[in-house]
């Protein structure tokens, strides 16, 4: 899964989680932008709330922003990562 340029005024400009378990392997997430519009901007690539458990593996995080926390990730759920990389995310 390739997600690249998306941008949302809250959290989760690539992709916002807000179930039960989800598993997120073999995906890029490039040049995605959380902003601060009417929400607080969190997770500039992925943003987690509401959730059991999230397993992120095998997947790249490059250049991601959020006006507010976590330039790649936001979590409010227990979330592992495994063999991914994370490079020029702010």
């Amino acid at each position: 899964m390739v997600l690249p340029g998306g941008a949302v005024g809250g959290t989760g400009a690539g992709l916002y989680i807000n179930a039960n378990k989800a598993t997120i392997t073999d995906s890029r997430f490039a040049l995605n932008e959380a902003k601060t519009e009417t929400f607080e901007g969190r997770g500039g690539a992925i943003g987690i709330t509401n959730s059991t458990g999230v397993t992120v593996s095998n997947s790249e995080f490059t250049s991601n922003k959020s006006d507010g926390s976590g330039g790649a990730i936001y979590t409010e759920s227990d979330l592992t990562i495994e063999r991914s990389t994370f490079s020029n995310n702010s």
